[in-house]
């Protein structure tokens, strides 16, 4: 068999029948390393918002369209071959942790995209930043459970038993 080369060696999800035993830290590394790039991407566009009243619209609104355009290549990696493949390969009793992570990947795109339209139109600047900050906020959530579900499998769980990981809360000290 082949592996894959490119920007995608090393990370893309082996299965059972290759006879390669799944493995978390690959899609791990991964997901760190975009999570990282987009933390920059992200905390440009909240420096932005923050300040939107002494910023143009169209400064405003393609700095939004610039950081959904990096989280739509983002989501469409992590939902087609990076970890949540890895999850639901191993796991496949995480699916309804994962459709709710692929749901908001949904919801955040959809609002970055409302917000990017409603400056077009002329709507006030403070609510397109008050949009946009609350997306800010919730994707740090959204980071959390992922990587959440991703340290889990490290942990806990034989990816060959199929066993669901144990959750862990947020809430712990």
């Amino acid at each position: 068999m082949s592996q894959p080369t490119g920007s995608n060696a090393g990370v893309m999800p082996r299965t059972q029948a290759s006879g390669a035993r799944l493995n978390a830290r690959t899609p791990f590394a991964e997901l760190e390393s975009q999570h990282a790039h987009l933390r920059g991407c992200l905390a440009d566009l909240r420096a932005v918002v923050t300040g939107i009243e002494s910023r143009p619209d169209d400064e405003v609104r393609l700095k939004i369209e610039s950081a959904r355009g990096s989280l739509a290549l983002h989501f469409t990696f992590e939902e087609n071959v990076g970890s949540m493949q890895y999850l639901l390969a191993a796991w496949p009793g995480l699916e309804p942790e994962l459709a709710h992570l692929r749901a908001e990947h949904r919801d955040f795109l959809a609002t970055l995209d409302r917000a990017a339209a409603t400056l077009r139109n002329g709507a006030a600047q403070t609510d397109v930043a008050s949009t946009v900050l609350r997306v800010l906020d919730r994707l740090v959530d959204h980071e959390l459970d992922e990587h959440q579900l991703l340290r889990l499998a490290l942990l806990f769980g034989d990816p060959g038993t199929r066993r669901k990981p144990a959750r862990a809360t947020r809430d712990l000290p």
